[in-house]
């Protein structure tokens, strides 16, 4: 309920999150992944999922994003990625 309210009144803004569960951030825009103060990767979390666009299973595997999201395990991997695939596509009929 928190994160629907950040959303609904953040909606047009920009946002900075520090997350500790993937599933916060999976619908975002951009997200920039950092280790140890460097930065390591940065786009929208589908194509940080995937190798290449189109594709619906993360296929990214050497990526640092997919890597800690394929460490939650399959079923939680799988709701992180079809959350981040639906709103990148969903943000590209928009647009």
């Amino acid at each position: 309920m928190i994160q629907e309210k950040i959303n609904e009144i953040f909606k047009n803004c920009v946002v900075l999150t520090i997350a500790h569960r993937l599933s916060t951030i999976a619908h975002y825009d951009k997200i920039l992944v950092l280790d140890k103060g460097k930065m390591m990767e940065y786009d929208h979390p589908y194509k940080l999922l995937v190798k290449k666009e189109g594709e619906t299973r993360i296929t990214n595997e050497e990526g640092e994003f997919a890597k800690m999201v394929l460490r939650n395990g399959d079923k939680v991997a799988r709701e992180i990625f079809n959350r981040a695939y639906n709103t990148y596509y969903k943000s590209k009929k928009e647009n």
